[in-house]
């Protein structure tokens, strides 16, 4: 809960919070029994710095330092909806999407379309759109005042009952509110 949320000395950097949620992460994992992963934007992909699987069951494994397209992602999208609008629209709309599977979006416009209902969810989702067989859902971890880089996300299979997803979905929330006010962000009405 945000209440126990430990209040961390003047001058710890992003990096150093984001140390602190390693420990985060690999709770979830177990908690959730799915993959947790870390993403941070990085020109116009993301980059996973870090990654946390369950130490049971069948699980979606990645390493650090995976590239993931924005576009696909949910991850991606999450960030993409906490940008100002024409960065995200700049951002799509730079290169050619690229078609991960028959169902990745690859119109900015569609994508552009999400955003504002991603924003004011707190969350964003892909169902196969970046591997088949595979869904995800991802939420933004914000900077203090600053722009978003960040998003924590859980992959989990096509098939994961809605349920077991919704679990999923507000531990992921739960956990990016935590570690944006740990970076001393502070949502309108306090979070």
């Amino acid at each position: 809960l945000i209440s126990q949320i430990p209040v961390y000395p003047e001058g710890w950097t992003t990096e150093d919070v984001l140390r602190e949620a390693h420990s985060r992460l690999r709770a979830m994992a177990a908690r959730l029994g799915e993959s947790v992963h870390l993403a941070r934007l990085s020109g116009d992909e993301l980059i996973l710095v870090a990654c946390e699987a369950p130490q049971r069951g069948f699980h979606m494994t990645s390493e650090t330092g995976t590239r993931l397209p924005v576009h696909a992602s949910s991850q991606g999208k999450a960030i993409l909806s906490a940008m100002p609008i024409y960065e995200a629209e700049a951002l799509l709309r730079r290169r050619p999407l690229q078609v991960c599977t028959p169902h990745t979006v690859t119109a900015p416009e569609q994508l552009l379309a999400q955003l504002p209902a991603i924003r004011r969810g707190g969350y964003a989702e892909e169902h196969e759109e970046y591997r088949l067989g595979l869904k995800s859902v991802a939420a933004p971890i914000y900077e203090g005042d600053g722009p978003c880089r960040y998003a924590i996300g859980v992959i989990c299979i096509a098939g994961t009952p809605a349920a077991e997803f919704a679990s999923m979905r507000a531990a992921v929330m739960e956990t990016a509110q935590n570690l944006s006010a740990l970076l001393g962000h502070r949502a309108p009405g306090g979070i």
